[in-house]
């Protein structure tokens, strides 16, 4: 059987007090100023928009080289509403097809039993 060693309990300290609160500052002025600042990204895009379906071609629309940060957020919002809206579309059309079936073969059910 091994012998477990307990490690130090934990003291708080005027040293601890001064490390937390440097860590607060830091994480501070680190969120403040990444929050100010506007972030752009430049991502390169060499025909890769070519290879996507139309219809993401038509969402992204007619992109240069290079695609800012802010451009690509708003295509992206853009677009993941059209994901978003694309399952109650599809249902709403798979309900549509299924009446049109039914209501096709019970037409079909009467006019043979005629």
């Amino acid at each position: 059987m091994t012998k477990r060693s307990k490690g130090q309990e934990f003291h708080f300290s005027p040293a601890v007090l001064l490390r937390f609160i440097i860590f607060v500052i830091v994480v501070y002025l680190s969120i403040s100023y990444f929050s100010a600042s506007e972030v752009t990204v430049n991502l390169p895009l060499p025909n890769l928009v070519q290879y996507l379906p139309p219809r993401s071609q038509q969402v992204l629309g007619e992109t240069s080289e290079y695609i800012n940060s802010s451009q690509l957020s708003d295509k992206f919002t853009e677009f993941s509403s059209y994901v978003q809206e694309f399952p109650q579309k599809h249902l709403k059309q798979l309900k549509i097809d299924i009446i049109n079936r039914l209501a096709k073969e019970l037409i079909n059910r009467i006019d043979s039993q005629k």
